[in-house]
Parts: C-alpha cells; sequence; structure tokens
C-alpha cells in the first residue's frame, strides 16, 4: 500500500511522534508533546493547552565523541 504524496499539512494536525519528515521535520515545524499538534515555526505556543511546544527533536543531541 502506498501513501499519498499531496498531503497537505497544516496547523494543530495530531502526530504522535512529532512532525514527520515528509513535512520538513523540525525544521519547518515544532510539536506540543501534550496533545500530539504540529505548528509552524513561528508559534511557540500550542493553541490547544497553551504549553510550550518542541523546537527540536530529541534525539539531536551533541555526543561526545
Amino acid at each position: 500500500m502506498t501513501k499519498a504524496k499531496n498531503t497537505v499539512y497544516v496547523n494543530g494536525m495530531k502526530f504522535s511522534c512529532g512532525p514527520p519528515v515528509q513535512s520538513g521535520g523540525y525544521d519547518k515545524w515544532n510539536w506540543c508533546k501534550l496533545c500530539y499538534a504540529i505548528y509552524e515555526n513561528k508559534i511557540k505556543r500550542c493553541s490547544d493547552c497553551n504549553q510550550q511546544i518542541r523546537l527540536k527533536a530529541r534525539s539531536n543531541t551533541n555526543w561526545p565523541e
């Protein structure tokens, strides 16, 4: 089964694991970890629960080499 490639992403869409890579990921979207909604980068608080939203992925940490 193939996925549609013409999906339009809008503020407030729900995703359980952060913004999808196909939409641009954290480069274009921020994600609310409480209600699972994504928002454009210019938005810093969730409109549903008024919590601060995640601006970058947790896996983007700088590990010592």
